[in-house]
């Protein structure tokens, strides 16, 4: 059975993907706490940068070089108009070096792949990094609320993964990575962040539109009402006096330190 490809490896990204992509600030808020400002005369490999160039500017007013590689050209233009360094390809084939740049990033870049194709991307970012390794992945289970809420996490759960996607791979993701590591003179740590119960239905009715879009590329008229009606249940929910909280999905880190760096 042919794999699917995932959205952003057809180069056929929804225009309100792209758009939420650009915008999006709590995940590089987090990204750029895990880098953290001590990175000067680092260099910095983004895997699956995206068209965001805040995470570029971050390192470069902290004194880093920073590399935007993506597969999807169109973000890369992006990334290179803002002064960034980019280079196209494969997640799964790296074309670095061992030990060719100090820090590797990636985020939200393993839950589109496979079981073996996330192997060899967790080898190939450990291989690289001279220094670390910075892992971050989604954890959709963590969503909760009331019960529209509850029925939208289950509802993009399943989205997710008739796409291919694995909306878990946050809890999986240090398991999976001590596995690849296995014998390596590497330490291994994981944290989790989550901004707690918020309010922001803006950013998450542009999630779901994103969803609508990819579902209507994807001619699935099913996923793509169910994702409307979600869009219209949840302005309804915004415009009340006082409105629901929802907690959002884990954003889990894990960190690959080489014990020994040369």
């Amino acid at each position: 059975m042919e794999k699917k490809r995932n959205i952003y490896e057809s180069g056929q990204v929804a225009e309100n993907e792209q758009k939420r992509l650009r915008s999006i600030e709590y995940p590089t808020q987090i990204s750029e706490e895990v880098l953290g400002a001590d990175i000067k005369g680092k260099t910095v490999l983004d895997l699956g940068s995206g068209p965001n160039d805040t995470l570029g500017k971050f390192a470069r007013e902290h004194g880093a070089s920073y590399v935007a590689f993506d597969i999807h050209a169109g973000f890369l233009k992006k990334q290179r108009e803002s002064g960034s360094t980019v280079v196209q390809g494969d997640i799964e084939r790296l074309p670095f070096k061992e030990k060719g740049a100090d820090i590797v990033h990636e985020r939200f870049v393993l839950m589109h792949l496979l079981p073996d194709e996330r192997r060899n991307a967790i080898r190939g970012m450990i291989n690289a990094a001279k220094e670390r390794a910075e892992f971050l992945e989604w954890d959709w289970g963590t969503v909760d609320g009331d019960e529209l809420t509850r029925r939208f996490r289950d509802f993009a759960i399943q989205f997710m993964r008739e796409r291919g996607i694995e909306p878990l791979m946050g809890q999986k993701l240090k398991k999976e990575i001590e596995e690849v590591a296995a014998g390596q003179d590497v330490s291994i740590a994981e944290q989790r962040h989550n901004r707690g119960p918020e309010q922001d239905y803006a950013a998450l009715i542009a999630f779901i539109k994103s969803m609508k879009e990819v579902a209507l590329n994807m001619g699935n008229q099913r996923l793509a009402e169910g994702a409307e009606k979600f869009i219209e249940e949840f302005k309804r929910e915004s415009k009340k006096e006082n409105p629901g909280d929802f907690t959002g999905s884990d954003i889990v880190a894990v960190e690959v330190l080489h014990k020994a760096s040369d």
